[in-house]
This record gives structure tokens, sequence and C-alpha cells, in this order.
């Protein structure tokens, strides 16, 4: 019996497609690379100038010892576009004495309302004891947290804070804490202009490809037909819906839809580069399958980091996230070295420039994902959303750049400069050699004469000077 493959073998015919990776002009492939790179970059910087995304508001009070203190406050004008919505105490103590214990009673009751109705209600009791010694290091600041939502339909919320007496002088603060209208205004607008660029790509790829005989089309330019439609319905159709109806179901569809299409190009990246060592050769369904159901899992995993599910489980989202992530590099590196010792000739090149492309763009996801970006003043401005946005761009348009199909002869001759002076000077050669094999006098005349010139042209030289 015979050992069994994935692939089955189909002969020797070649495929007849052109792409524009094909060209080997390293130079320019090199700099549209970088020309991306900077892109992602300035797009990344420009967040920092951008409307922050989180707003945060206290309102402080001085807990006086022996005293009761009530703070009651209402948030208005909370609409879906803040997409979450926190709210916290937070103490602040400054112990006088080496051993201090502070026993806190806090009650808080806050009520949600829509339409001037309350829509749902619910309250805190925090009962515990604050500790200082000499031996710790002193925790002045004390975080006890409220509420958490990452959407909410509340157009008010209305805050009940009480305070009983304590023995000690404190102060506490009422934080609100949301998300920024004016951030997802710009995020909307950024969008717009990731989709425009796309469906530029997309047209002119699409008008292009019919001009090749379906049998000439390779399967990275199948595969990024597919990745431009993709990211066309998962980037604009769903923010026009969120910006025109704006509701916590319009804001999670846009969430889904951008993790879809980061699951698509997790599994473009399996594809394009494990098809390299498949050429000429039927791949089996299991093929496809193996690839898809990971990426399923990597699309919920992805969905649920995003949305900050809490779960009742004793699992931590963010490490399963972590994980995924990182299977997939592992998957990647172990197809580019398998693919790397099987291809030969021109596909070295491609490996190489998958994989550069492919790796950085899911170190980048996986970055953002894991908030490695959460620094203070980083983490609430628009930097982190430019630029997992633009990396996401930035890989689609590039792998169109790649895949751009030439259908003729011509579009093969000019795709670069230097293509073309190789060819003209090749076909030069060529017909030099020919003319020489053509004429025998002249091959007589070059024997006699290492000059190559003729003595009838010797002697008509210097008649002709006179």
């Amino acid at each position: 019996m015979g050992e069994y493959s994935a692939v089955e073998d189909l002969g020797t015919e070649q495929n007849d497609s052109f792409m524009g990776i094909d060209a080997h002009n390293r130079f320019n492939d090199f700099m549209t690379i970088l020309f991306f790179i900077l892109m992602i970059l300035a797009a990344g910087i420009s967040g920092l100038f951008a409307p922050r995304q989180r707003l945060l508001h206290g309102f402080p009070q001085l807990i006086e010892s022996g005293n009761t203190k009530r703070l009651q406050l209402n948030v208005t004008r909370i609409t879906p576009a803040n997409m979450y919505y926190k709210a916290y105490l937070m103490l602040n103590y400054f112990p006088s004495q080496k051993r201090v214990n502070i026993n806190l009673d806090i009650n808080v009751s806050y009520e949600c309302y829509e339409k001037g109705n309350i829509s749902w209600s619910n309250s805190k009791r925090f009962y515990r004891t604050w500790r200082f010694n000499e031996i710790e290091k002193p925790q002045n600041f004390l975080r006890l947290d409220i509420e958490s939502a990452r959407f909410t339909e509340c157009e008010e919320m209305r805050y009940d804070v009480n305070y009983s007496k304590h023995d000690k002088t404190f102060s506490s603060a009422l934080m609100i804490e949301q998300g920024n209208n004016a951030y997802y205004a710009f995020m909307s607008s950024v969008k717009l202009l990731f989709f425009l660029s796309i469906t530029l790509i997309n047209f002119w790829f699409d008008k292009k490809i019919p001009k090749i005989t379906e049998s000439s089309i390779a399967p990275q330019q199948r595969y990024t037909r597919y990745l431009l439609r993709i990211a066309i319905i998962c980037i604009f159709p769903t923010n026009i819906l969120t910006m025109l109806f704006l509701t916590s179901f319009s804001l999670l569809v846009d969430i889904l839809a951008f993790n879809f299409l980061v699951a698509s190009i997790a599994l473009f990246s399996l594809y394009i580069i494990d098809d390299l060592q498949y050429q000429n050769s039927k791949i089996y369904k299991s093929y496809f399958r193996i690839k898809l159901f990971y990426v399923i899992i990597y699309f919920l995993v992805g969905s649920l980091q995003s949305l900050k599910v809490p779960y009742n489980i004793k699992i931590n989202i963010s490490v399963v996230y972590f994980f995924v992530h990182m299977f997939l590099i592992v998957w990647l590196i172990y197809i580019i070295i398998k693919v790397y010792i099987r291809v030969s000739g021109d596909e070295y090149y491609k490996v190489r420039i998958y994989s550069f492309v492919c790796i950085f763009t899911e170190l980048i996801i996986l970055s953002n994902g894991l908030g490695f970006l959460n620094k203070k003043y980083i983490a609430s401005s628009a930097m982190p959303q430019m630029l997992i946005n633009s990396v996401v761009v930035f890989y689609v348009n590039i792998m169109a750049f790649f895949h751009w199909p030439f259908d003729n002869a011509r579009d093969r001759e000019y795709t670069t400069d230097n293509m073309k002076d190789n060819m003209i000077e090749d076909f030069a050669d060529d017909l030099m050699i020919k003319s020489n094999d053509s004429d025998p006098f002249a091959k007589q005349e070059n024997l006699s004469d290492p000059s190559g010139e003729s003595d009838s042209q010797l002697e008509a030289t210097p008649a002709e000077t006179k």
C-alpha cells in the first residue's frame, strides 16, 4: 500500500497565470511594503491627536469622621454611541499613623431611565475593612466598582450614594467613565476612507480578471477576490448601519463584522502560503475543513474578546485569545518551513514575501487584542483602533497588489521598467545571433579579419577622407 497523501498529482501542466508578485522586482515590492508600513505608523500616530475613546468625569466628596454623607447624581444624554459605560467609587486616604483600619460601609443604588421611565435598577453595599500597616505598602487608593456595561440603552442614570458614619476622614469620588461620541464619529469617517480605497482596488481587480481564462486564474487570485468582497461588506455597510440606526444591536453587528474580516485574513494567510506546495495538484476537502474549523474558533474568541463578555466560568478569555492567536502564528511558521523545503525556484521569493506580511499582520492584531498599547494616554486615544484598522486594510490592499492579474503579453512585458529593458536586450542578442548564423559571407569575413570589417571597407576609408 502506498503512503496516503493529501494531494493527488495531476500532471506537469503549468498554470499560465501571471500576477504582480511574479514580476520579481524585489525593489518595487520592498518599497510597496515599506510604504504601507509607514502609512500604518502615520495612521497610528494620528490617532493620538484624534478625539479620545473615553471620557472620565469625577464627582469628589470629603467624608468626615463621625458624619453621614449622601451623594445624588444624574448622568444624562447617554447614547449607544458611547459604546460602554462604567461607574465606580475611588477612595483616597493618607494615614498619619503606622497602623490604621477603616471600616467601610457604603450603600449605592442606581436606576436606568428610558423615555422618562425606569428600565431597571440595582443596588450594592460595600462593607469591608480598609487596612493600613507599617509593613505593607499603604494602599492609599481604593476602587469600588459599581456598574460596567459594554452597551447601554439607558438615556439617564441616577445614583444615590450613602456613606455611614466612619471613624476616619477620607475623600471619595464617584467616577463616571463612558465612550466619546466624537471618537465614534471620527472612526466612522476613517472607515469610510478605507472603504473607498478597497472599493477602487476591487473595481480594477475585477475589471482585469474577466480577461483571463478561468483555467489561468491562480488560486491566490481567487482568494483575493473573496477577501476584497468580504472587506467591502464588513467595513462599510455595517458602518452605515450604525450611523443611521444607532443602537446597541447595530454596534454589535459592526464589531462582529470586523472580527469576521480579521478571521478571513487568518484563513487567507493559511491558504496562500500552503497552496504554493500544492500547485497542479488536486486538494482534498479535509485541507479546507481543518483550516475553516480553526478559523471559526478564531472568530468566536476574537469576538468575545472585543465585546468583553463576562464569563461565570473560571477562565480568562484573554488567555484563550492569546493561545488561539499564538497557535495561528506557530501554524503559519510550520507551514512556511514545510513549503520552503518543498518548493523551488521562483516560489522561494513568494514564500518570503507572504511570510513577512502575514506574520507582521497577525502580531499587530494579537498585540492590539491583548491591550499591549493600554498605557495611560495611549489607551484612551484613538491610536489602538487606528492601528488595527489600518493594518487590516494594509493587508487586503497589499495582497491585491501582489496578486494583480495580467492578461496578455503586453501587460507582462511592461510590468516594470527592469523587465522591459531585460526583454529588449535579450531580443536584440537573439536577433544578432540569428543574422550571423544566416549569412555565410559574414562568417568568412569575420574569420579573415578579427575586427569584423572587410578589406573593401578598409580600402574605401582613405578615399572617403580625401
